[in-house]
């Protein structure tokens, strides 16, 4: 048994993992707050591969938490728009942005072949050091649109580098939603 789990979790990324393992001890009570109800809807967010999926309005109590976690590399208007949406049916919420720290830092020199994800072609670069820095400004940007989007609606965003152990980002969001509550 010990060696099927072992190969069922090699399959997910250790923070998807982590959040598997937190979800289920509040879906079980082991925290000492569960109630039951729509907290079991959203949790099944986590069984969605399309880091897209957000929950749907209707399981989301006025005043409930809600986790987006994301690399949140969709058109930040469709960010926005899910924000607004929950942020409007009365959730309170937190963005964990999941970043590569290759994404962050852009490392890249001389030519290099960008690979697609799923349906999406490659992309070859002959100069990549050529676009570092205007690429590194679009990333500042985008950071700090999404940081935009949850203050408007008085969300926290949290960032975590996939470099760092899953716990931090954990502990983190821990944090944020206990401060959340008090």
């Amino acid at each position: 048994m010990r060696a099927e789990a072992e190969n069922l979790a090699s399959k997910f990324p250790p923070l998807r993992l982590a959040a598997r393992r937190l979800a289920a001890t509040v879906r079980q009570g082991a925290h000492g707050r569960r109630r039951s109800g729509a907290g079991d809807a959203v949790a099944e967010g986590l069984d969605h591969p399309s880091g897209a999926a957000t929950p749907p309005r209707s399981a989301v109590a006025r005043g409930g938490q809600v986790v987006l976690v994301s690399d949140f590399l969709a058109a930040p208007e469709q960010t926005a728009a899910d924000v607004a949406a929950l942020a409007a049916a009365g959730a309170e919420g937190h963005l964990v942005h999941i970043i590569d720290p290759a994404e962050a830092d852009f490392p890249f020199a001389g030519r290099v072949r960008f690979e697609g994800m799923a349906d999406e072609s490659a992309h070859v670069v002959d100069q990549a050091d050529a676009i570092a820095d205007a690429y590194r400004q679009r990333w500042r940007a985008r950071r700090a649109a999404l940081g935009d989007i949850a203050r408007r609606h008085g969300w926290g965003v949290l960032h975590h580098l996939t470099d760092s152990p899953p716990e931090t980002a954990l502990l983190n969001l821990y944090t944020h939603l206990t401060e959340t509550v008090r």
